[in-house]
C-alpha cells in the first residue's frame, strides 16, 4: 500500500494558553464519515510557522505550557537560519499514531505550527 503525505496546513491557537487539538485539521480534509480515513497516521511532523513571534508548544490533552505539564516539545521562535521542528512516527505498524493525542498551544494568539502527516 502506498503512503500518502497530507499537509494539514497551519494549526494555530485562537487564544494563547488554550490548547487546540490537531485532529480537526485532518477531519476538515476528509469530511465524509464513510471515508476509511480516521485520526490515525503513520507519522506526524510539526514545523514552527516562520511568522511566529513566540514559542509554540506541542503536547497532549490537558497540557499546560506554564507548568510544562503534558508538553512534549516547545518549538522556539523561528530565525533566518533555523525553523524548529518536531516529529513522531511509529515505524512498526501502519497508522499507529493517533492525532487525537496531539494539541498545540502558543505564547501568542493566532500562532502555531504547520502540520503534515503520513498516512499508510
Amino acid at each position: 500500500m502506498a503512503m500518502q503525505i497530507v499537509p494539514l496546513g497551519l494549526v494555530a491557537t485562537v487564544t494563547a494558553g488554550t490548547p487546540v487539538p490537531v485532529s480537526p485539521a485532518l477531519v476538515a480534509l476528509f469530511p465524509d464519515p464513510k471515508s476509511d480515513v480516521n485520526h490515525n497516521v503513520h507519522s506526524i511532523l510539526f514545523v514552527a510557522d516562520p511568522a511566529n513571534t513566540g514559542k509554540v508548544y506541542i503536547g497532549v490533552k490537558g497540557m499546560n505550557k506554564g507548568t510544562r505539564a503534558g508538553v512534549l516539545m516547545p518549538l522556539a521562535v523561528p530565525t533566518t537560519n533555523l525553523i524548529p521542528t518536531f516529529s513522531v512516527s511509529l515505524t512498526m505498524g501502519a497508522n499507529g499514531v493517533s492525532l487525537d493525542d496531539f494539541y498545540i498551544d502558543s505564547d501568542t494568539s493566532g500562532q502555531g505550527a504547520l502540520v503534515s502527516v503520513l498516512i499508510a
